[in-house]
């Protein structure tokens, strides 16, 4: 009876080991953002981020062997279109990525855009039009949502924008806006990194909630063989470092 129950083990070991490293012959290659941070990023020499770590993370568990580049974000998308990368884990779904991209089931990361004003300046925010007339700093390539872009073309309030969300917390300080909208995740790093906790505050209702970022796999890429395997593979990580909480230990770490 131990022999059957050892064998079994064994095939069962050997199973998932093939199911897990058989996906390719070749190192593969995931594309992230550079300077995406603090998602994505080099300092000093050293590749980090929130998403880096996340998916270090899932390529640790899954044993294969894969290499991280960090890129611009036309770049990534170009590579990806043509199969040059196989994948990527930092990129939001819409209905025309999914003409060249295969998404995982669950988010890596979930975020929001929210409004941070200097302590004592707060005011009640619940919708778009509880920005008009003030001075609203942002980022130019952020994408906030339609309705505050609207509002933005009719002049409803004054855009301020600095291309680094540090900047525009500079700008919140120095009373050259009235607001920042920025992303969570981002604008608490950089309030942590200022050491403006004591004087910037984060107002409790989202711009917008529930931003989901995904890893996907490049429909043209060629160097993984069951592309539905693998990526229900990933999926299946994914859930594991949600339900263990690691997702949430290095997005803490990071603010």
């Amino acid at each position: 009876m131990m022999k059957k129950i050892s064998f079994f083990l064994i095939a069962s070991f050997i199973i998932v080991l093939i199911s897990v490293t058989g996906y390719a012959d070749e190192p593969l290659v995931f594309v992230g953002i550079e300077n995406g941070v603090p998602y994505s990023y080099e300092e000093n020499g050293v590749k980090k981020g929130i998403l880096y770590e996340s998916i270090t993370e899932i390529i640790r568990r899954l044993g294969i062997d894969a290499k991280i580049e960090l890129v611009p974000f036309n770049s990534m998308l170009n590579v990806l279109q043509n199969g040059t990368a196989d994948a990527t884990f930092m990129i939001q779904r819409n209905k025309e990525r999914e003409s060249y991209l295969l998404y995982s089931r669950l988010p890596i990361n979930t975020s929001s855009i929210n409004i941070y004003t200097r302590r004592g300046k707060e005011f009640t925010f619940n919708e778009v039009k509880d920005l008009y007339n003030k001075k609203v700093g942002k980022q130019p390539a952020s994408f906030i949502s339609s309705e505050f872009d609207q509002a933005a073309k009719a002049d409803r309030f004054t855009l301020d924008e600095a291309i680094q969300g540090e900047s525009n917390l500079k700008k919140l300080i120095a009373d050259r806006i009235d607001c920042y909208v920025g992303d969570l995740q981002a604008s608490r790093f950089y309030i942590k990194r200022l050491k403006l906790q004591d004087e910037i505050v984060e107002l409790s209702t989202p711009v917008v909630s529930g931003l989901q970022t995904y890893f996907a796999l490049s429909k043209a890429g060629k160097r993984i063989k069951n592309k539905k395997a693998f990526l229900n593979k990933i999926s299946q990580v994914i859930k594991a470092l949600q339900d263990d909480g690691t997702f949430e230990r290095i997005q803490n770490s990071y603010r």
